[in-house]
Order: structure tokens, then sequence, then C-alpha cells
């Protein structure tokens, strides 16, 4: 009586196998806000959790601000600070027509 049949859970190929780790370091508080969430959302292990969302969510892209624009946002700074002190309006024009030009291409 020599019996073979494997006995258990069937293994998995190679392609539904989960076996590469990610390691996240997390704050003591960032655990329990995802602990919270995982409970929430009906989930026991965490890892579940992440997994499901990360791979079902729409990433956000990135948002990179040009230089030019910081540079035109602090020159637009500078000219409210110029109003604020009270300074002649045709001091302030000239400044608006300096930013114009840069946008516009002119004279640089």
């Amino acid at each position: 009586m020599n019996n073979n049949n494997k006995k258990g859970r069937p293994t998995l190929d190679a392609a539904k196998r989960r076996d590469k780790p990610l390691i996240i370091r997390l704050s003591a508080k960032e655990r329990e806000i995802i602990k919270s969430k995982c409970e929430e959302a009906g989930y026991q292990a965490a890892g579940a959790f992440v997994r499901d969302f990360l791979i079902h969510s729409k990433a956000l892209g990135k948002v990179r601000i040009p230089l030019t624009h910081i540079q035109l946002s602090l020159e637009l700074q500078r000219i409210a600070g110029l109003l604020n002190k009270g300074e002649g309006l045709e001091q302030v024009i000239q400044e608006l027509f300096k930013i114009n030009n840069r946008l516009l291409g002119i004279g640089e």
C-alpha cells in the first residue's frame, strides 16, 4: 500500500508565486494608520491590503515646477512688496513690463 498522493495545498506555478519581498520602513504612527485602514477595508494582513491598494490604484504624477515659474513667482512677490511699500506706479509698471517681455521671449 504505497499511496503517493500529496495532501494539502497545491503548489502555485512560478507566475503566481509571491516570493519577492518589499520592505518599507514606517514610524509607529504610520503603522497604526495602515493597521486601522486595513481593518476598515476588512483585511487581516497589512501586506495583502498594501499589495491590493498599490496594484489597483492609479499613482498621481509628481508635481514638478519649472525653474522659470519659480523665478517669475519670486519677481511677482517682489512687485507685490513694492506695491505694499507704496512705490510709484511707474516703477511697478516697468517691472511688470520686464516680466511680460521675459514670458514672450523678447529682449533676453
